[in-house]
């Protein structure tokens, strides 16, 4: 299909985009800020405040980028058409860091061939720590994820009008959000709130109740992973949060326009 590759590499960017929460400075491990945050934490919540280098590289690199002649592969024609779908569902989270929760999407795409479909999305889970973790006590309320990134569906009956099964993967971005139970000293300047990228992958298998040009409704359950990145926005080293898995029971539905 002649708008895949517009897709793909938008995608990309929103995918790179949700992933970088790196700072500019080098306030030490993010397993000592947790611990630090943590109420029955007697000492001094003092964490370090120094510059990073790397990132310095990074915005000298950047302004260089900036000034380099741009270039698209974009074609002049638009869209014929796009089906927008909205989808909500539950999540039930496994170990370590997060129970249960819920989330919501909107997602833009078109069919690709007579079996395919392939769709951006942009949405957000809410999770809730998991108490029996040491989570539960370094961060205050619940935690807030922010995900871009693209999905394909492939149709094997995709003659069906109704009750029409598709399997499904997906690739995307997202940055997780969270406030400290007790705010960090960093050289008078206080931290009570950071943020981690990462990267996410997930299959699953849905069924399209009603399928047709103008409309879709639909549920699926998709089980995702994810990982999340090397430091936080404040600073961080992350040697806290390695992977979470999460399985997601959803509805949708949409209409083309």
């Amino acid at each position: 299909m002649r708008y895949l590759k517009a897709f793909l590499l938008f995608s990309i960017v929103l995918i790179a985009s949700s992933c970088m929460t790196s700072s500019g400075r080098n306030r030490g491990s993010l397993s000592d800020a947790m611990d630090k945050s943590r109420d029955d934490y007697e000492e001094e919540r003092d964490v370090p405040d120094n510059p990073d280098p790397w990132w310095e590289r990074e915005e000298e690199e950047e302004r260089q980028r900036s000034n380099s002649p741009q270039t698209s592969n974009f074609g002049s024609g638009g869209f014929s058409s796009l089906m927008v779908l909205v989808r909500g569902g539950y999540e039930f989270a496994g170990d370590p860091f997060f129970d249960t929760g819920y989330d919501g999407e909107i997602l833009v795409g078109d069919r690709v061939g007579r079996r395919g479909e392939v769709y951006l999305y942009a949405g957000f889970n809410n999770l809730e720590t998991n108490p029996s973790h040491s989570v539960s006590e370094s961060i205050k309320g619940d935690v807030l994820n922010l995900g871009v990134g693209v999905e394909g569906r492939f149709y094997p009956l995709s003659g069906m009008s109704y009750f029409s099964p598709y399997i499904l993967g997906r690739m995307g971005g997202f940055i997780m959000f969270w406030e400290f139970k007790n705010a960090l000293d960093a050289g008078g300047y206080e931290i009570d709130s950071d943020m981690l990228g990462g990267m996410m992958i997930g299959v699953g298998a849905g069924i399209d109740l009603i399928r047709t040009d103008s409309f879709k409704l639909g549920i699926a359950i998709i089980p995702e992973l994810s990982l999340y990145g090397e430091e936080t926005g404040q600073g961080f080293t992350n040697d806290y949060f390695d992977s979470q898995g999460i399985t997601r029971i959803t509805a949708e539905a949409g209409f083309s326009f």
